[in-house]
């Protein structure tokens, strides 16, 4: 089976798939998935399945990162580049865990991406 089968109504990368098609070609590499759309799509609904199914999610910070640094509109490039530097951390740490085997299928997911500060 796929990577992703179980999840809600039978959704699953199909083996046909880019996604699929990375992680056979790559599979000693960390591969990252980020989820972006408007709040209450089911970014974290779907993120907290996959979770539950074993798979490192790293859940959204950006709210967080707005009220820790309410001078800074939440579009502002010093945002955009705080939010950048967040997610890229998020990134290398997941990176050394997969180093250590602790990331399942080698696959990390996102509860936000970088275009969050763009679209917010």
């Amino acid at each position: 089976t796929a990577p992703f089968s179980g999840i809600d109504r039978g959704m699953w990368a199909s083996k046909n798939s880019s996604a699929s098609e990375a992680l056979a070609k790559n599979p000693n590499e960390i591969h990252y998935v980020f989820l972006e759309g408007a709040a209450g799509v089911g970014k974290t609904t779907l993120t907290s399945k996959l979770q539950k199914m074993g798979y490192t999610v790293h859940f959204e910070g950006f709210v967080e990162l707005c009220k820790a640094y309410p001078q800074y509109p939440p579009t502002s490039t010093l945002m955009t580049l705080k939010w950048s530097q967040f997610l890229i951390t998020a990134m290398e740490d997941g990176r050394k865990r997969h180093e250590k085997g602790e990331i399942k299928d080698g696959v990390m997911f996102f509860d936000r991406s970088l275009l969050t500060p763009a679209i917010y």
